[in-house]
């Protein structure tokens, strides 16, 4: 603070101060950084052997992935199987959003490794939900992304000439409102949910879902919980709920003390989340592919690739047990 008001002293405009700021920014990130030294040491310190063990679940996952890219996906795609398709794509999505979670953790900043560890979560439920239907159930999840695009450019078309864009014809919207139309039509209410390509498997194989479907409770047809229950586990909803805070604004109350930067004290909550959740997708991922469940070599790895995530989660909880204890 001393150093920005000495700055603001030595120039005559809040501009010139600010250009002497970006010429020699270096300077002031470099004092800034050994500010935050001793928590960021403290970070590293505590949580080394767990950060350690879940970036290499990260790292293993990206290779285990990549390979099986190399032997298989060609003939999948050869196929035109949806399913792998879909596995992939969200395989890819957790390998982005686990990378950013480990970089967030190591960095001291926990509710921000949990709030996007709800992304990584979704990765997870989605494909051992999709892996354990019939092809056309990931045919639905392609036709329904479809159709949240083109309910997307509604938004679009509000905004777009705020941001300078040129707006769409009325001819488009009115073309892309019809096949949205057309595609709730012929899959019903439910298609128009979140979650609606999902509705016909989960009416088939879930018998709470479909009692809440026969006595009018699912009108906007299925929510993340009902997949969640459709793959055998318990709602998340607490820490789901952590998450979604983490994301939005929360007004602290008078004794609430401003947080420290970094927070090493709280990372072994969404360590413990994001151990746990990394491996799923690339485990159903390269399941997925041959029909004949042939490949032995891929059923071992992702036998390790459990392992090391059940062995990353139990770090967490120990060190954080040990740091709080």
């Amino acid at each position: 603070m001393s150093t920005l008001r000495a700055v603001l002293a030595e120039h005559e405009t809040v501009e010139e101060a600010a250009a002497a700021v970006a010429a020699d920014a270096p300077s002031y990130i470099a004092r800034w950084r050994g500010s935050l030294r001793d928590s960021e040491l403290d970070v590293l310190d505590r949580w080394a052997g767990a950060l350690a063990c879940v970036e290499a679940l990260h790292v293993a996952c990206w290779a285990v992935g990549l390979a099986f890219e190399d032997e298989h996906l060609a003939a999948a795609r050869a196929a035109d199987d949806a399913r792998v398709n879909a596995l992939r794509r969200l395989w890819v999505s957790s390998m982005e959003v686990g990378g950013e979670c480990v970089a967030l953790l190591r960095a001291g900043y926990p509710n921000g490794a949990l709030a996007r560890w709800r992304l990584l979560r979704e990765t997870e439920v989605l494909a051992l939900f999709l892996i354990q239907q019939p092809i056309e159930v990931s045919e639905a999840y392609f036709d329904h992304a479809r159709m949240q695009t083109l309910k997307g450019r509604r938004d679009y078309q509000r905004w777009a000439s705020s941001v300078g864009e040129e707006k769409l014809s009325n001819a488009e919207m009115r073309g892309m409102d019809e096949a949205v139309k057309a595609m709730v039509s012929a899959r019903g209410e439910a298609w128009a949910g979140d979650y609606g390509w999902a509705h016909e498997a989960l009416l088939a194989w879930n018998r709470d879902y479909a009692g809440d479907v026969a006595s009018s409770r699912r009108p906007r047809g299925p929510t993340f919980a009902d997949l969640e229950a459709g793959v055998g586990q318990k709602a998340s909803k607490i820490f789901y709920a952590s998450a979604s805070r983490a994301i939005h604004f929360t007004l602290l109350t008078d004794d609430d003390e401003l947080p420290s930067l970094p927070r090493p004290d709280d990372i072994d909550v969404p360590g413990v989340r994001v151990a746990e959740s990394l491996a799923t997708a690339t485990a159903m991922f390269v399941l997925s592919w041959p029909p004949d469940d042939s490949d032995r070599d891929y059923q071992e790895l992702t036998m390790l690739l459990s392992a090391l995530s059940v062995t990353a989660g139990e770090r967490f909880a120990c060190d954080g047990r040990l740091g709080k204890g």
